[in-house]
């Protein structure tokens, strides 16, 4: 936790002590009541606005004898109530040119593997979509859109994984463009931009590249690079 987000729960702890309302018990009797702004005390409920952060506040406090009391005080925050998932969309974009063979290549579906474990989380089905697309001379969607916080997500993402391999040359911009194209899909057009992100992962630089022609993008300054927009 943050040092400014600690001092704000700080700051609504000490507020909610003050506000909160105490249940008196003595010999056996309950009075419900709270100091005013006035500092005068009056009997019922405290119909009070919780400071941001916390979810309730219960304070009671126990006749010992001898006005003494022992005070209890519970403070709940929203994050032991609630939980906070967000969907999200990732488009791992991954290197499989020729220069990737070998250990390399291995190594990347190592790296997408332990990706996936913690990109999916450790909720079902919240909503961590995947995409994956391969770039070496040209490229293809791997695998499209996935939620891999369910189990057959996570599963089937692997298997796209494991079945990459490595060949051709490296044409990156094919990779990105392949991935903003991704993100126009109706399966996550709707997640905002915030929990939208592209992670790459390539070993070099780029030795193809796109090129603006009539009827779209291509690679060697020929009009055959399509990229995928069907998927």
């Amino acid at each position: 936790m943050n040092v400014k987000k600690f001092t704000s729960y700080a700051v609504a702890l000490m507020m909610s002590i003050s506000l909160a309302p105490i249940n008196a018990n003595a010999d056996n009797a309950v009075t419900n009541g709270y100091y005013n702004d006035s500092g005068q005390w009056v009997q019922g409920e405290l119909d009070q606005t919780l400071p941001e952060g916390i979810h309730s506040v219960d304070k009671t406090a126990e006749a010992l004898g001898n006005n003494t009391y022992r005070m209890k005080l519970k403070v709940v925050t929203k994050q032991n109530v609630e939980t906070f998932t967000k969907k999200s969309a990732t488009v791992l974009v991954v290197d499989t040119s020729n220069s990737m063979d070998g250990n390399r290549i291995g190594n990347l579906r190592a790296a997408a593997n332990e990706f996936v474990n913690s990109y999916a989380g450790d909720k079902e089905n919240v909503g961590r979509y995947l995409a994956i697309a391969d770039f070496s001379n040209g490229v293809k969607v791997a695998l499209n859109w996935t939620d891999v916080s369910s189990r057959d997500g996570r599963n089937n993402a692997k298997t796209a994984i494991s079945k990459l391999k490595a060949n051709g040359g490296t044409n990156l911009d094919a990779g990105i463009k392949q991935a903003t194209s991704l993100f126009l899909k109706d399966a996550v057009k709707q997640i905002q931009k915030d929990n939208r992100n592209t992670v790459v992962l390539t070993d070099g630089t780029p030795t193809y590249y796109l090129k603006d022609c009539e009827g779209g993008f291509t690679w060697n300054h020929k009009c055959e690079t399509k990229i995928n927009q069907n998927v």
